[in-house]
């Protein structure tokens, strides 16, 4: 009895067992589901590459010969946006480069809408270019703040958050690039408030 029962087993067929069929379709669906959401993803990606405007990629890259045949080409991506109201300006303080800044900055002139554009409220807080160059906080900031200052940025605006260009680097521990940065915002009040005594302050 027991030996028929056995020699039954071993000649039926085997098949899967419902719960590994079932392990075997999740399997799939889990699979699938993934496939989708990476084609998703890289079409959403697509969709932001488009609106970034191509100035402001070439700036994003480093890249001095693409920005300087944008700026060529089309000379008004200088106030183009990002849907996140960044302008290249902003971009190139994030993380800046010499080069690409002073590129921007002769191109581009120096005009107050130019230097103090801001971007959108809310998660992006109405940030300058001043404001992210001094958030920064490397030696590559620093000669950024520079420039920025130099050219004529407003170290006076506030962003969202209420805080002007000194309130954001007075909230860095002390060192080498605080006491910099101070030094050129106390001079560039400094000449900002000879130029308002001699009547040159800019409306």
């Amino acid at each position: 009895m027991v030996a028929r029962v056995a020699s039954s087993r071993r000649s039926r067929p085997w098949t899967p067992s419902l719960s590994l069929a079932r392990l075997l379709a999740c399997l799939l669906v889990l699979l699938s589901t993934r496939a989708s959401r990476a084609r998703a993803d890289a079409a959403r990606e697509d969709d932001v590459d488009a609106s970034v405007p191509p100035l402001t990629r070439a700036v994003s890259d480093g890249n001095l010969a693409e920005v300087i045949a944008a700026l060529k080409s089309s000379p008004e991506s200088c106030d183009a946006r990002t849907a996140y109201g960044e302008t290249a300006l902003h971009v190139a303080s994030i993380e800046p480069r010499d080069d690409v800044l002073a590129a921007l900055l002769r191109a581009c002139g120096t005009s107050s809408a130019f230097l103090n554009a801001r971007t959108l409220g809310g998660t992006y807080l109405r940030m300058t270019a001043l404001h992210w160059m001094v958030h920064g906080g490397t030696a590559a900031h620093e000669q950024g703040v520079k420039a920025l200052l130099r050219a004529g940025a407003n170290a006076a605006l506030r962003n969202e958050e209420g805080k002007n260009a000194r309130d954001m680097v007075e909230a860095f521990a002390e060192g080498e690039y605080k006491r910099n940065v101070l030094q050129m915002l106390d001079a560039h009040e400094e000449a900002r408030g000879r130029e308002r005594a001699g009547g040159n302050e800019e409306l």
